[in-house]
């Protein structure tokens, strides 16, 4: 009995210890999903400072670590269509980034930052009816994505006037 209660007591102080380090390691399979998790949330904080070369980064290396995530490959093609001023690359960006505006939407309906993407590529294609629509579903779906609602009252205007 008292082996048991030896190991039982070892175990806790294990498990004590490990909580007092930042908690016990994820389980296998995990480590990539949250190493992944960690460099998207890094390349958003990048994205809305603007700091493109380092959100595109962050984006690839999350999209390394789990290539079917369609919001981790949206978000690193938009900064990558972003982050170019060469013509011809910004046509190739463009053409990926719709590939993963449709993935995504495929993926998540609901996805606000999508419905954002396919507002602005609307813009580029001066569809004034669809980033309307786009805008409006993004600013539904995140009321805090105050470009959504920017760009939304911008094409208002312009389809009034």
């Amino acid at each position: 009995m008292s082996a048991a209660k030896d190991a039982a007591d070892r175990l806790r102080a294990e498990m004590e210890r490990r909580m007092a380090h930042g908690g016990p390691p994820p389980p296998p399979g995990q480590k990539p999903r949250l190493d992944a998790e960690r460099l998207f949330e890094e390349g958003c904080r990048a994205l809305a400072a603007n700091a493109l070369d380092k959100a595109r980064e962050a984006f690839g290396g999350a999209v390394e670590l789990m290539p079917d995530a369609a919001e981790y490959r949206l978000h690193f093609a938009w900064a990558r269509y972003l982050g170019t001023d060469d013509d011809v690359h910004r046509r190739v960006f463009e053409n990926e980034l719709r590939t993963a505006v449709l993935e995504a939407l495929q993926q998540d309906r609901r996805m606000g930052f999508a419905h954002y993407v396919q507002g602005r590529l609307f813009l580029v294609d001066e569809d004034l009816g669809g980033a309307e629509r786009a805008f409006k579903i993004a600013s539904r779906l995140d009321k805090s994505h105050m470009d959504a609602q920017r760009y939304l009252r911008l094409v208002q205007r312009r389809l009034q006037g």
